[in-house]
Formats: C-alpha cells, structure tokens, sequence
C-alpha cells in the first residue's frame, strides 16, 4: 500500500512540476512578478521532492515510475492547457493543488507509520509542513 501511494505521490510530483512551469511561464496581471518568482520557487521545491520521493523508493528496493506515460496515466493532478493565466487563477489552482499533494502526503504517512518505516515518516512529515506554510501564504494573499 504504500510503495502504490509513493509512486501515486511521484506521478503527482511529476505533472505539477511541467503545470507550475506552465503558469510561470503564462501568468499575467498585476501580481505578475510575485507570481512569476513565486512558481519558480516552487516548482524548484517540487523538483527537489521529486527527486528525494523517487531516491526513497530506491532505498526501500523498488523502482520509481519514470516515463511521461506512466505519470500521466496515474497522477491526480491534471495538467491545464499552455493559456494565459491571470494572477489570482493562478494561486487558487496552486492552492488546490497543494492542497491535494498536503492529503497524498498524509495517506503515505500514515501508511508508512503503520509500517514503521520512520524514514519515510520523517521524509514526507518535512514535506507537510512545506505544504502548509505554502499554503497559508497563498490563503493570506488570496484574501486580498
């Protein structure tokens, strides 16, 4: 259950990192530059995810999914078209994004607390923290 949430997790990972480059590359309005620097940030975090999520399953004998074909074919987060994109669309499909990727992260946590695989529990505890501080600056911007 857990290596099949991992590589669920991995494929989600994958496809926000080509839809954050997507927006950064295509957001306009007048938070344009926040944004912009924004997604950059994030998506060089995501990358680093990434890459930590796919050495773990290495780690624990298993071989990361590793083909455009397979993320597409298992992600829940669904690409969006290479479009315009205003500022404040932009922070509320991030916002749901992240708030799905902060529930996949607990459902690998607890399925590898029931394991007792602290090292995993360790690795995507650091992830949902991340999580929820991005999230609360997104909240706070998007009360503006």
């Amino acid at each position: 259950m857990k290596i099949q949430l991992m590589q669920q997790l991995l494929a989600d990972l994958a496809v926000l990192n080509v839809k954050l480059h997507n927006i950064h590359w295509n957001v306009v309005g007048p938070r344009f530059v926040a944004i912009h620097e924004y997604t950059e940030r994030l998506y060089d975090g995501v990358n680093s995810d990434y890459d930590a999520l796919a050495e773990r399953l290495k780690m624990l004998g298993e071989f990361p999914s590793a083909s455009l074909k397979d993320y597409l074919a298992n992600a829940a987060i669904q690409e969006r078209s290479s479009t315009t994109i205003t500022d404040m669309e932009a922070l509320q499909v991030i916002n749901e994004d992240l708030m799905y990727l902060r529930d996949e992260y607990r459902r690998v946590h607890d399925a590898a607390n029931e394991e007792n695989d602290f090292v995993t529990v360790g690795l995507v505890e650091e992830e949902i923290t991340e999580l929820e501080k991005e999230l609360w600056f997104i909240r706070s911007t998007l009360q503006t």
